[in-house]
Protein backbone atom coordinates (compact mmCIF):
# COMPACT_ATOMS: atom_id res chain seq x y z
CA UNK A 1 0.00 0.00 0.00
CA UNK A 2 0.79 3.52 -0.73
CA UNK A 3 -0.17 6.77 0.78
CA UNK A 4 0.59 9.96 0.61
CA UNK A 5 1.31 11.99 3.91
CA UNK A 6 -0.07 15.45 2.45
CA UNK A 7 -3.99 15.74 3.57
CA UNK A 8 -4.27 12.34 4.37
CA UNK A 9 -7.27 13.34 6.29
CA UNK A 10 -8.88 15.66 4.11
CA UNK A 11 -8.24 14.03 0.63
CA UNK A 12 -6.27 10.55 0.97
CA UNK A 13 -4.56 9.18 -2.15
CA UNK A 14 -4.19 5.20 -1.06
CA UNK A 15 -3.47 2.47 -3.78
CA UNK A 16 -2.13 -0.63 -3.81
CA UNK A 17 -5.06 -2.95 -2.49
CA UNK A 18 -8.53 -3.59 -3.38
CA UNK A 19 -10.00 -1.93 -0.51
CA UNK A 20 -7.57 1.47 -1.03
CA UNK A 21 -9.97 3.21 -3.33
CA UNK A 22 -12.75 3.13 -1.47
CA UNK A 23 -10.70 3.79 1.09
CA UNK A 24 -9.21 6.86 -0.58
CA UNK A 25 -12.87 8.12 -1.87
CA UNK A 26 -14.65 7.53 2.02
CA UNK A 27 -11.98 9.09 4.06
CA UNK A 28 -12.71 13.09 2.88
CA UNK A 29 -16.22 12.29 3.15
CA UNK A 30 -16.33 11.18 6.99
CA UNK A 31 -13.72 14.09 7.91
CA UNK A 32 -16.41 16.05 6.92
CA UNK A 33 -19.22 14.81 8.53
CA UNK A 34 -17.17 14.75 12.10
CA UNK A 35 -16.25 18.49 11.40
CA UNK A 36 -19.94 18.83 10.60
CA UNK A 37 -20.76 16.78 13.77
CA UNK A 38 -18.33 18.69 16.40
CA UNK A 39 -19.86 22.08 14.84
CA UNK A 40 -23.32 19.91 15.99
CA UNK A 41 -22.50 19.19 19.46
CA UNK A 42 -21.94 22.80 20.20
CA UNK A 43 -25.44 23.53 19.58
CA UNK A 44 -26.60 20.79 22.22
CA UNK A 45 -28.83 22.21 24.86
CA UNK A 46 -29.67 25.55 21.83
CA UNK A 47 -31.67 23.99 20.11
CA UNK A 48 -34.28 21.39 20.58
CA UNK A 49 -33.44 17.58 20.53
CA UNK A 50 -36.04 17.00 17.49
CA UNK A 51 -33.85 19.63 15.85
CA UNK A 52 -30.55 18.34 16.69
CA UNK A 53 -31.78 15.03 15.62
CA UNK A 54 -33.01 16.33 12.22
CA UNK A 55 -29.01 18.26 11.37
CA UNK A 56 -27.40 14.79 12.22
CA UNK A 57 -29.33 12.82 10.02
CA UNK A 58 -28.74 15.52 7.31
CA UNK A 59 -24.81 15.33 8.02
CA UNK A 60 -24.76 11.93 7.79
CA UNK A 61 -26.44 11.49 4.74
CA UNK A 62 -23.32 11.74 2.31
CA UNK A 63 -21.77 9.16 4.92
CA UNK A 64 -24.86 6.23 4.42
CA UNK A 65 -25.03 7.13 0.72
CA UNK A 66 -21.11 6.60 -0.27
CA UNK A 67 -21.21 3.52 2.33
CA UNK A 68 -24.59 1.96 0.74
CA UNK A 69 -23.21 2.37 -3.16
CA UNK A 70 -19.85 0.89 -1.97
CA UNK A 71 -21.46 -2.13 -0.22
CA UNK A 72 -23.84 -2.74 -2.79
CA UNK A 73 -22.16 -3.07 -5.87
CA UNK A 74 -18.96 -4.73 -4.62
CA UNK A 75 -19.82 -6.50 -1.33
CA UNK A 76 -16.58 -8.37 -1.23
CA UNK A 77 -14.57 -5.48 -0.42
CA UNK A 78 -12.73 -6.34 2.15
CA UNK A 79 -13.51 -2.03 3.39
CA UNK A 80 -17.21 -3.15 3.91
CA UNK A 81 -16.20 -4.29 7.57
CA UNK A 82 -15.69 -0.18 7.79
CA UNK A 83 -18.43 1.44 5.70
CA UNK A 84 -21.01 -1.47 7.30
CA UNK A 85 -21.19 1.38 10.73
CA UNK A 86 -22.96 3.73 8.26
CA UNK A 87 -25.86 1.35 8.03
CA UNK A 88 -26.20 0.06 10.95
CA UNK A 89 -29.24 1.71 13.34
CA UNK A 90 -27.71 4.43 15.56
CA UNK A 91 -30.68 6.61 16.75
CA UNK A 92 -33.23 3.17 16.77
CA UNK A 93 -35.19 1.76 14.18
CA UNK A 94 -37.75 4.31 13.41
CA UNK A 95 -36.70 6.15 10.50
CA UNK A 96 -33.88 3.12 9.40
CA UNK A 97 -34.04 1.45 5.71
CA UNK A 98 -34.92 -2.45 6.43
CA UNK A 99 -33.43 -2.62 2.93
CA UNK A 100 -30.30 -2.18 4.96
CA UNK A 101 -30.70 -5.81 5.84
CA UNK A 102 -30.28 -7.31 2.68
CA UNK A 103 -27.27 -5.24 2.27
CA UNK A 104 -25.47 -6.35 5.40
CA UNK A 105 -26.59 -10.05 4.14
CA UNK A 106 -25.27 -9.93 0.68
CA UNK A 107 -21.69 -8.73 2.63
CA UNK A 108 -21.69 -11.21 4.92
CA UNK A 109 -22.27 -13.57 2.14
CA UNK A 110 -19.22 -11.98 -0.21
CA UNK A 111 -17.00 -12.39 3.01
CA UNK A 112 -17.55 -16.16 3.40
CA UNK A 113 -16.94 -16.83 -0.29
CA UNK A 114 -14.05 -14.53 -0.22
CA UNK A 115 -12.24 -14.79 3.03
CA UNK A 116 -13.63 -17.79 4.93
CA UNK A 117 -12.09 -18.40 8.18
CA UNK A 118 -11.26 -14.47 8.06
CA UNK A 119 -11.99 -13.13 11.35
CA UNK A 120 -13.67 -10.20 9.68
CA UNK A 121 -15.99 -12.43 8.05
CA UNK A 122 -16.76 -13.76 11.73
CA UNK A 123 -17.54 -9.83 12.57
CA UNK A 124 -19.48 -9.37 9.36
CA UNK A 125 -21.59 -12.25 9.89
CA UNK A 126 -22.41 -11.50 13.41
CA UNK A 127 -22.85 -8.09 12.68
CA UNK A 128 -25.85 -8.97 10.32
CA UNK A 129 -27.06 -11.63 12.49
CA UNK A 130 -27.54 -9.29 15.36
CA UNK A 131 -29.02 -6.28 13.27
CA UNK A 132 -31.83 -8.85 11.94
CA UNK A 133 -32.42 -9.43 15.79
CA UNK A 134 -32.89 -6.30 17.02
CA UNK A 135 -34.73 -5.26 13.93
CA UNK A 136 -37.20 -8.25 14.26
CA UNK A 137 -37.42 -7.24 18.25
CA UNK A 138 -38.07 -3.20 16.88
CA UNK A 139 -40.94 -4.96 15.10
CA UNK A 140 -42.43 -6.75 17.59
CA UNK A 141 -42.36 -3.61 20.32
CA UNK A 142 -44.09 -2.12 17.66
CA UNK A 143 -46.66 -4.08 17.26
CA UNK A 144 -47.60 -3.94 20.92
CA UNK A 145 -47.56 0.07 21.69
CA UNK A 146 -51.34 0.71 22.18
CA UNK A 147 -52.28 -2.56 23.54
CA UNK A 148 -53.05 -3.47 27.27
CA UNK A 149 -49.30 -3.91 29.13
CA UNK A 150 -49.34 -8.15 30.21
CA UNK A 151 -50.10 -8.50 33.07
CA UNK A 152 -46.75 -8.96 35.16
CA UNK A 153 -47.34 -10.68 39.27
CA UNK A 154 -43.72 -11.58 40.72
CA UNK A 155 -42.81 -11.82 44.20
CA UNK A 156 -40.88 -8.74 46.30
CA UNK A 157 -38.02 -9.82 48.21
CA UNK A 158 -40.64 -10.61 51.10
CA UNK A 159 -42.55 -12.89 48.92
CA UNK A 160 -45.85 -11.14 48.44
CA UNK A 161 -47.12 -10.91 45.32
CA UNK A 162 -47.06 -6.90 43.30
CA UNK A 163 -48.79 -7.10 40.42
CA UNK A 164 -48.31 -4.13 37.39
CA UNK A 165 -51.84 -3.39 37.15
CA UNK A 166 -51.99 -2.39 40.91
CA UNK A 167 -50.36 0.28 39.90
CA UNK A 168 -52.73 1.63 37.52
CA UNK A 169 -53.28 5.54 37.86
CA UNK A 170 -49.77 6.46 37.05
CA UNK A 171 -47.26 6.08 34.40
CA UNK A 172 -45.19 3.41 34.83
CA UNK A 173 -41.51 2.32 33.53
CA UNK A 174 -41.71 -1.70 33.57
CA UNK A 175 -37.94 -1.60 34.32
CA UNK A 176 -36.09 -5.61 33.29
CA UNK A 177 -32.99 -5.67 34.74
CA UNK A 178 -30.52 -7.38 36.61
CA UNK A 179 -27.31 -7.24 39.10
CA UNK A 180 -25.28 -9.08 36.65
CA UNK A 181 -26.22 -6.40 33.88
CA UNK A 182 -23.44 -3.87 33.57
CA UNK A 183 -25.44 -1.29 31.12
CA UNK A 184 -28.89 -1.64 33.19
CA UNK A 185 -26.38 -0.55 36.24
CA UNK A 186 -24.98 2.57 34.13
CA UNK A 187 -28.77 3.43 33.59
CA UNK A 188 -30.02 3.57 37.51
CA UNK A 189 -28.69 7.12 37.89
CA UNK A 190 -30.85 8.21 34.89
CA UNK A 191 -34.14 6.45 36.25
CA UNK A 192 -33.19 7.53 39.48
CA UNK A 193 -33.15 11.14 38.71
CA UNK A 194 -36.45 10.61 36.53
CA UNK A 195 -38.35 9.30 39.11
CA UNK A 196 -37.55 11.04 41.91
CA UNK A 197 -38.32 14.15 39.50
CA UNK A 198 -41.90 13.03 38.49
CA UNK A 199 -42.84 10.60 41.30
CA UNK A 200 -45.23 13.42 42.51
CA UNK A 201 -46.55 13.79 39.61
CA UNK A 202 -47.88 10.17 38.84
CA UNK A 203 -45.05 8.46 37.51
CA UNK A 204 -43.31 5.36 39.53
CA UNK A 205 -40.95 2.65 38.40
CA UNK A 206 -41.91 -1.32 38.51
CA UNK A 207 -38.52 -2.92 38.61
CA UNK A 208 -38.68 -6.57 37.68
CA UNK A 209 -35.31 -8.45 38.07
CA UNK A 210 -33.51 -11.04 36.09
CA UNK A 211 -31.57 -12.61 38.63
CA UNK A 212 -31.71 -15.82 40.17
CA UNK A 213 -29.73 -14.95 42.91
CA UNK A 214 -31.29 -12.82 45.67
CA UNK A 215 -28.77 -11.67 48.26
CA UNK A 216 -26.99 -9.81 44.19
CA UNK A 217 -30.66 -8.91 43.30
CA UNK A 218 -30.89 -7.06 46.98
CA UNK A 219 -27.66 -5.82 47.20
CA UNK A 220 -27.64 -3.77 43.98
CA UNK A 221 -30.83 -2.17 45.46
CA UNK A 222 -29.38 -1.05 47.80
CA UNK A 223 -25.63 -0.17 46.25
CA UNK A 224 -27.35 1.67 43.20
CA UNK A 225 -29.98 3.85 45.44
CA UNK A 226 -33.22 2.47 43.64
CA UNK A 227 -35.78 3.96 46.44
CA UNK A 228 -38.83 3.44 44.41
CA UNK A 229 -40.80 -0.02 46.68
CA UNK A 230 -41.74 -1.69 43.70
CA UNK A 231 -39.12 -4.07 43.44
CA UNK A 232 -40.24 -8.13 42.21
CA UNK A 233 -38.49 -11.09 41.01
CA UNK A 234 -39.17 -14.68 40.86
CA UNK A 235 -35.59 -15.25 40.93
CA UNK A 236 -35.80 -17.51 37.26
CA UNK A 237 -33.33 -15.29 34.88
CA UNK A 238 -34.50 -15.86 31.09
CA UNK A 239 -36.79 -18.33 32.54
CA UNK A 240 -38.97 -16.14 33.96
CA UNK A 241 -42.46 -15.60 32.28
CA UNK A 242 -42.42 -11.98 31.79
CA UNK A 243 -39.60 -12.62 29.38
CA UNK A 244 -41.63 -14.32 26.93
CA UNK A 245 -44.45 -12.54 28.03
CA UNK A 246 -42.79 -9.04 26.70
CA UNK A 247 -40.59 -10.77 23.95
CA UNK A 248 -37.71 -9.50 25.70
CA UNK A 249 -33.99 -10.72 23.92
CA UNK A 250 -31.92 -8.75 25.85
CA UNK A 251 -31.39 -6.19 29.17
CA UNK A 252 -31.95 -3.07 29.81
CA UNK A 253 -35.32 -3.35 28.47
CA UNK A 254 -38.02 -1.12 29.27
CA UNK A 255 -41.70 -0.40 28.72
CA UNK A 256 -43.41 2.69 29.64
CA UNK A 257 -47.12 2.36 30.27
CA UNK A 258 -50.26 4.75 30.77
CA UNK A 259 -52.01 5.48 33.80
CA UNK A 260 -54.59 3.08 32.09
CA UNK A 261 -52.43 0.49 31.61
CA UNK A 262 -51.79 0.56 27.65
CA UNK A 263 -47.94 0.55 26.35
CA UNK A 264 -46.73 3.72 24.90
CA UNK A 265 -43.82 3.31 24.27
CA UNK A 266 -40.78 0.93 24.49
CA UNK A 267 -37.12 0.49 24.52
CA UNK A 268 -36.60 4.40 26.34
CA UNK A 269 -33.51 5.03 28.21
CA UNK A 270 -31.11 8.54 28.95
CA UNK A 271 -32.14 11.36 27.47
CA UNK A 272 -34.68 9.57 24.67
CA UNK A 273 -36.71 8.69 28.19
CA UNK A 274 -36.63 12.06 29.57
CA UNK A 275 -37.71 13.73 26.56
CA UNK A 276 -40.72 11.79 26.64
CA UNK A 277 -41.85 12.06 30.10
CA UNK A 278 -41.29 16.07 29.75
CA UNK A 279 -43.13 15.96 27.25
CA UNK A 280 -46.22 13.78 29.32
CA UNK A 281 -45.85 15.91 32.28
CA UNK A 282 -45.33 19.39 30.66
CA UNK A 283 -49.07 18.91 29.15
Amino acid sequence: MKASKESFISAPKLSGGTWTKAMTEYTPIFARFHKEQEELQRLKGKISDEELTKRFIAIKKPVDEFSKSVMTSDPGNPYNIVLSSAITPQMGFESWDPANLDILANVARAFEESYPGAKMTEAMAQQAAQVETMYNQHIGNVAMVGKNAPEISLPRANGSQLTLSSLRGNYVLVDFWASWCGPCRRENPNVIRLYNMYKNKGFTVYSVSLDENKDAWLGAIAADGLVWPNHVSDLSRWNSPVVQAYQIKGIPHTVLVDPKGKIINIGLRGAELEQKLNEIFSK
